[in-house]
Order: C-alpha cells, then sequence, then structure tokens
C-alpha cells in the first residue's frame, strides 16, 4: 500500500479487570462502547479490525462494524500479537516470532529463530528484542534481514522513521531515519515504558509519574500526571491509565487539549488513529 493512505473512525478499546474487551469508536471520545468478547487477556486495534487473545490462547479476529457478531479464529497457543495495517504478528509458546500480511488467513512466516521477549509493528516495519537483551528492527518485505539497533534492551517501539529502545537501566533511548542510523537520543532516564506514535513521544517513570512531548526528539517534556500504570497514543490522541483502573483520555493540539474521564476498572487501553499508509 506504498503510496497511498485510507482513513476509518479512530477506536480506543478497553479491556476490564473481569475480561470483557469494549470498543468505541468516533471523533467523540465519550462515544458509547459495544460489548464484543469475553475471556480476554491482551486487545489490540487496526484501522476496520479488532482483535482479541483468549485466556485458552486463541486469537480472535473480526472486521467490519463493532456490531458485528463473525469473528475469525486466528490463531492458538499465542503469547501475545499486535495487529498494524495489514499485518499480524504474534508469539508462539516457544518464543518464536511469526508475521503475516495481507488477509485473515492463516498464512505466517517466521521473522526469527531467537527467541523474542517483545516485540512491535508499525507499517511495513517490526522491531524484536530477543531474550538475551538485543533490539532487532526489519523493514520492508516479511522475512527481511533485521538490522541490529542497542544491546541491554527490553522493550522496541516503533512509529513511521522513528525507532525507540528502552533499556534495562531504564534509559530510553529514540532515532529517526534509516534503520541503521546510529544518532540516538537518551530522551528520558528511570523509565518502565516507551510509546512513539507520529512525532509524539510518551514515557512511563517508574515513579508512576507519565510524561509526553511532541515535535522533534529534543523537545520539551509535558506531564500527564501521577499513579499511572500505562499510556497510549494514536494520532491526536492521548490515554493515560491510573492504577485504580480508572481512564482518562485527551484530543487534539497537547497545548490546548485537557482530560476528561473514560471507563474504570480499566487493565489494559488501546487506541487506533483510524489511518493506514
Amino acid at each position: 500500500m506504498s503510496g497511498t493512505s485510507w482513513e476509518r473512525s479512530p477506536r480506543i478499546a478497553v479491556l476490564k479487570h473481569d475480561g470483557t474487551l469494549e470498543v468505541n469508536e468516533g471523533s467523540k471520545l465519550d462515544a458509547p462502547y459495544v460489548f464484543q468478547r469475553e475471556w480476554v487477556k491482551q486487545a489490540a486495534l487496526a484501522p476496520g479490525l479488532v482483535g482479541a487473545l483468549i485466556t485458552d490462547g486463541h486469537v480472535w479476529l473480526k472486521g467490519g462494524d463493532l456490531s458485528g457478531k463473525t469473528w475469525t479464529d486466528e490463531l492458538h497457543d499465542t503469547r501475545q500479537f499486535v495487529l498494524s495495517g495489514a499485518r499480524v504478528a504474534f508469539l508462539s509458546p516457544d518464543r518464536s516470532l511469526w508475521a503475516k500480511g495481507g488477509s485473515i488467513s492463516p498464512n505466517y512466516r517466521i521473522q526469527t529463530y531467537e527467541r523474542v521477549q517483545q516485540f512491535a509493528l508499525d507499517g511495513n516495519r517490526i522491531g524484536f528484542v530477543t531474550n538475551s537483551g538485543k533490539a532487532y528492527a526489519q523493514g520492508g518485505t516479511l522475512g527481511a534481514t533485521a538490522l541490529f539497533q542497542r544491546d541491554n534492551a527490553k522493550q522496541i517501539a516503533l512509529a513511521g522513521t522513528r525507532i525507540g529502545v528502552l533499556t534495562v537501566d531504564g534509559r530510553a533511548w529514540v532515532k529517526e531515519g534509516d534503520r541503521s542510523a546510529t544518532d540516538w537520543v537518551n530522551e528520558h532516564d528511570d523509565v518502565i515504558q516507551l510509546v512513539l506514535a507520529g512525532n509524539r513521544i510518551a514515557v512511563l517513570l517508574a515513579d508512576g509519574t507519565a510524561r509526553v512531548k511532541e515535535g522533534g526528539l529534543s523537545a520539551g517534556w509535558n506531564d500527564l500526571g501521577s499513579q499511572i500504570t500505562q499510556v497510549a497514543l494514536a494520532g491526536d490522541r492521548i490515554a493515560v491509565l491510573s492504577a485504580g483502573g480508572a481512564l482518562r483520555l485527551s484530543q487534539g493540539p497537547m497545548e490546548k487539549s485537557s482530560f476528561v474521564d473514560g471507563p474504570d476498572h480499566v487493565v489494559q487501553v488501546v487506541m487506533d488513529s483510524g489511518v493506514i499508509s
């Protein structure tokens, strides 16, 4: 789909503490949430697509309207999965990383035989961190050669031409440009979660505070609050999940945005901007 883009309504998915998955859709943050599935332990979104990893290890995917009832039993024995555009990737029980692009059908290709602890998708890029702490990024066709990025990694994040790596010492590193670029910027210390989306970067710190920035890699930070357990970004939206399961959401230019309350009893939030290119 290189050189083209299309857009659907943005979506927000919330996984509740009782394992129920609900999703809303539209330009308004307070749009009603529609029940999707029970017994869910991980959720994922891509434009026009909802994914749910069930407690039995099966991944179910659904396209079309949120009210639709037709799901595809896509995977089984899955540890973790991610959606991005037309791609689906997952970790098998032995921590091998598999991915496919195209329609919802079992046609996966192994990406690395090394054991993987975490991975990310964005467009035609796949990033992964091996059990030995090495971060790699792959671009182009599935199965292409993955380029080494950094040692001592525990998380990788991707957004456009940006690659972020969180190292075991809590440092968040981000670079932009080609995968072979070496101009890494140490964005923040004491980080436990790194999030990239467009030209925004968010970090969740070990003390439960979160910060976000917009623009260049050296732009200043804006505080998002304290007692936070997860941060999510998509387009011009920001989501922060508190330790008590309360969700707060904002939308629009960062300097003008204000937060509104979302659902309670949330354990995971996922957002999709609705745009694929």
